[in-house]
């Protein structure tokens, strides 16, 4: 088998890639990563074997890459495929049509992920990327309907929803149990203001609502209320016109001290500080969908988290249970909801405690399982 991989990015479909390797090769798969020159060839396990060895993406490299599947050999060619990941190369886009050249009888299966946001030159590559393709692999039902109302004539093109999971060391759960133990500790350390710390994780987009997490802290700090916001995640006000205007704007009247944005940071510091946030908050404009994985990731940690609705009544209802879900855009809200997980113990307990559930359905043996699954449909 091989699992063909983006570019190494922080966006985690790279890492994403890696984990659903290693659980493959737990159920007896050798599985081969082919992945972008600089790429680290350290080996997960003995299953799986990683060739660092595209300089590019570009149609220039096919070659490169339809050279080393030729050399594999592989029962399932199996591309991830995150939309923005590959820039302007065409490679991917391409390969499908290679392999049939080549009469290469290995079924070929793609994972689309990011296709809603993908600028609109990178959705049109998706036409030849999936005219040979034997199935899709969508990890959410948002993803899936985007891409068949935009292109009807791949309605044909069996789908499956399969989720990403979240991509943790190998001791994390040893790690976990011992932060819990120094929680208070980690509060002297990281400086925590009496009414706690509300934490949003992951790249800055329009969609992803940080700005009505600032409305709303601007109103909690008016209230009293001595909590502060910080995000995890890149920051480069200096390069990202965004970024500098909500720095800009985090520095204004009762916000100002109050938001910090600690940019890319070790695991190590990040799981201190999520397992001191009082709150996780998550605010997209679009909706929740089962491909947020910077919310999948905050999960691990037992904090209360708070999203927004999905337009799909089945997605909300799978994840209701397990976390708070809050209208679009609706800081009143948003604001009530932290008021009582900053205010009362009790329902900060109780909202810690479901997020077990919301964990458990984003469980990488179980998305292992359902690629396994995928893969044996195909199979001659």
């Amino acid at each position: 088998m091989i699992v063909g991989s983006a570019p190494p990015m922080r966006c985690g479909v790279g890492d994403n890639t890696i984990a659903l390797s290693q659980k493959l090769a737990l159920l007896g798969h050798r599985v081969e990563i082919i992945t972008s020159t600089g790429a680290s060839e350290d080996s997960p396990c003995d299953k799986v074997g990683i060739s660092a060895i595209m300089p590019g993406w570009s149609s220039f490299y096919g070659g490169t890459l339809l050279k080393r599947i030729l050399e594999i050999e592989p029962d399932i060619i199996h591309l991830q495929y995150p939309t923005q990941g590959y820039g302007r190369g065409f490679a991917p886009s391409l390969i499908g049509m290679q392999l049939k050249a080549r009469r290469i009888s290995a079924p070929f299966i793609v994972t689309l992920h990011e296709f809603v946001h993908a600028h609109p030159l990178r959705k049109a590559a998706i036409v030849p990327l999936l005219s040979e393709v034997s199935a899709v692999i969508f990890p959410s039902i948002q993803e899936r309907d985007a891409l068949v109302k935009r292109f009807a004539t791949l309605r044909r093109t069996p789908t499956y929803l399969i989720p990403i999971g979240a991509v943790l060391p190998e001791n994390f759960n040893e790690l976990k149990i011992e932060l819990k133990k120094k929680k208070e500790e980690l509060k002297k350390k990281w400086n925590v203001p009496p009414d706690g710390i509300i934490v949003n994780f992951g790249f800055f987009q329009t969609h992803k609502g940080f700005e009505l997490i600032l409305r709303v802290l601007k109103a909690l700090r008016k209230d009293g209320f001595k909590c502060e916001l910080w995000h995890v995640g890149a920051f480069d006000p200096h390069r990202i016109p965004y970024h500098r205007f909500l720095e800009h704007i985090s520095r204004e009247g009762v916000l100002k001290d109050a938001v910090k944005f600690l940019g890319y940071l070790p695991f190590e510091e990040v799981a201190e500080i999520f397992t001191i946030a009082r709150a996780g908050v998550f605010p997209f404009t679009d909706g929740y969908s089962d491909r947020r994985s910077s919310m999948i990731t905050f999960a691990q940690f037992d904090v209360p988290l708070i999203t927004t609705k999905s337009y799909i009544p089945e997605i909300d209802e799978k994840v209701s249970p397990f976390v708070t879900l809050i209208d679009r855009n609706n800081a009143n809200q948003l604001k009530n909801v932290l008021e009582e997980i900053i205010a009362n113990e009790a329902v900060y307990n109780r909202e810690a405690e479901r997020v077990s559930g919301f964990r458990a359905l984003y469980d990488w043996d179980m998305i292992a399982c359902q690629t396994e699954e995928v893969y044996r449909k195909y199979l001659k």
